[in-house]
């Protein structure tokens, strides 16, 4: 069972005193794309090439061990702006 709700756009970082990338080839490329910065849920999948579901599982367990932390928004008020919702839509095609 999940422990936690992630949906498509749920944004997930590496935890910034996680120092070295956990065990298993997927969490480390996980982790590692989240290292920079903040990362969807269907942002991982896409670059990942595997299914939603399974990244899902990836990150809980990675959320739960400590090396992911869920990111928020910068500006929580713009979030059902149109125009940052074409540029999140524009970002996810040119995936």
């Amino acid at each position: 069972m999940p422990t936690h709700q992630l949906d498509l756009i749920t944004l997930v970082k590496a935890r910034s005193s996680a120092h070295s990338p956990p065990p298993g080839l997927v969490e480390e490329v996980l982790f590692l794309l989240c290292r920079p910065e903040a990362r969807s849920v269907a942002e991982l999948s896409a670059r990942l090439k595997q299914p939603v579901n399974a990244v899902k599982i990836v990150v809980c367990d990675l959320l739960d061990q400590g090396f992911l932390i869920q990111a928020m928004p910068d500006d929580p008020e713009n979030a059902d702006d149109p125009a940052v919702l074409e540029k999140i839509l524009a970002g996810l095609r040119e995936l």
